[in-house]
């Protein structure tokens, strides 16, 4: 008789086990699947990368591009991404296009200039891309990105537009 209750706790306690991964997987929040590649090049050590959610050009809204840079430093080599949403009233294709533009006249802007402007902080998040003359061009994030918001130079601007063109 004491045998039939362990035998329907050990049964009760690995259906539990067997349903925890289920319920885990409800919670956790879907991480887009950056599948298509809008381009990636090399310069001597330095690796840049796009890549979106979508196909280039793509009409679909709520979508999200991600840069990738790895630059060589005095302590190696780094990773940077950061991650440009189209949000719900903007497609891809025209964030691209916005992005693009940005790029191309951060080398003739006057410092401080504001050349792009995507999102809202009431609805989550805001990027601004600002000149900073010939020092370089910055994605300010509101909230900021930490440990801080990326910078490029005009080379790497150069870069992420020829591939953003083709």
């Amino acid at each position: 008789m004491t045998t039939y209750p362990r035998r329907s706790l050990l049964g009760v306690l690995a259906l539990t086990l067997i349903a925890l991964p289920a319920v885990a997987a409800e919670k956790a929040p879907v991480k887009p699947a950056f599948a298509y590649a809008l381009g990636s090049e090399t310069s001597g050590p330095n690796i840049f990368s796009i890549s979106a959610t979508a196909p280039r050009g793509s009409k679909l809204k709520s979508q999200t591009v991600r840069f990738a840079m790895k630059k060589a430093d005095a302590s190696g080599r780094t990773w940077t991404f950061f991650y440009i949403s189209s949000g719900k009233s903007r497609s891809q294709a025209q964030l691209e296009r916005l992005l693009l533009d940005a790029l191309r006249k951060f080398p003739s802007s006057a410092p401080g200039k504001e050349l792009a402007r995507i999102g809202a902080v009431k609805h989550g998040g805001e990027l601004r891309l600002i000149a900073e003359g010939p020092k370089g061009l910055v994605f300010a994030y509101n909230p900021p990105m930490q440990p801080a918001n990326p910078r490029l130079t005009i080379a790497d601007a150069a870069i992420f537009a020829e591939m953003l063109k083709k």
